[in-house]
């Protein structure tokens, strides 16, 4: 009894997250896509999307050197107390998860919707609503631990799909170790949760979470480098950008 009253006031809590509006309208705008690419013609946005990921890159550096203050001064990566230096960055942080769901919506504009992957999806929903949970209910050094780590690949990420975007005709050509950098990042992050878990009475979830995220990813570098099968999601759906 006492388990499934815990999950339902989780679910309660979950369906209050200022995110939850903007989920279902991310997965409406992905359901219509397909109506909007028959009724429409493509959109042409280089130059918003220059901006855009050069944006996304320098953000995502605020929230690193955010966090890595915030861990530094506290001390420890395994610490469940706040302070208000760990709750701006989780702020920032979060608005930043939302600014990066428009990846989405220019898919959607360009009429790239064969590009709209699972992972690419799954990947930008659950980290929205996750770091939504985590900066209202546990802005913690515990979680901060994963979102700087999350932070510094997506500087190097972003900073790739600017590139991208501002030369189209010439990508550059690092695709690949880009898509190992993320591998070796989510698995550094699954040995964090499970040292946490096992010393420090960390979650599980975070475990199994990080384990689906390493299982997609994986599939996808499976697919698109050790086979021939063409697969477009990540670094590949912005090489034509």
């Amino acid at each position: 009894m006492a388990g499934s009253q815990g999950s339902l006031s989780f679910l309660k809590m979950t369906a209050a997250l200022p995110s939850i509006p903007l989920f279902i309208g991310y997965i409406l705008m992905i359901v219509v896509s397909g109506l909007w690419q028959r009724w429409t013609s493509p959109f042409q946005l280089k130059s918003l999307l220059v901006i855009h990921n050069f944006s996304c890159c320098i953000a995502n550096a605020v929230t690193l050197f955010g966090f890595s203050n915030a861990l530094i001064i506290n001390g420890s990566a395994y610490g469940k107390t706040s302070s208000p230096v760990f709750l701006q960055a989780f702020k920032i942080y979060w608005i930043i998860k939302i600014v990066e769901l428009f990846d989405t919506v220019y898919l959607v504009l360009r009429h790239r919707r064969s590009q709209i992957s699972f992972l690419h999806v799954y990947y930008r929903f659950s980290m929205l609503l996750l770091c939504d949970v985590a900066r209202l209910f546990s802005p913690w050094p515990s979680i901060a631990t994963f979102l700087a780590l999350n932070s510094l690949v997506h500087v190097i990420l972003y900073f790739y799909y600017g590139l991208v975007a501002l030369t189209p005709e010439n990508p550059p050509k690092w695709d690949k170790s880009l898509t190992e950098m993320q591998i070796f990042a989510f698995g550094f992050g699954l040995f964090i949760a499970v040292n946490g878990y096992h010393y420090h009475k960390f979650c599980i979830y975070s475990i199994l979470y990080i384990i689906t995220i390493l299982v997609l990813f994986l599939n996808f570098y499976f697919h698109a480098y050790l086979t021939n099968q063409p697969q477009t999601i990540e670094i590949k759906t912005h090489k034509k950008k």
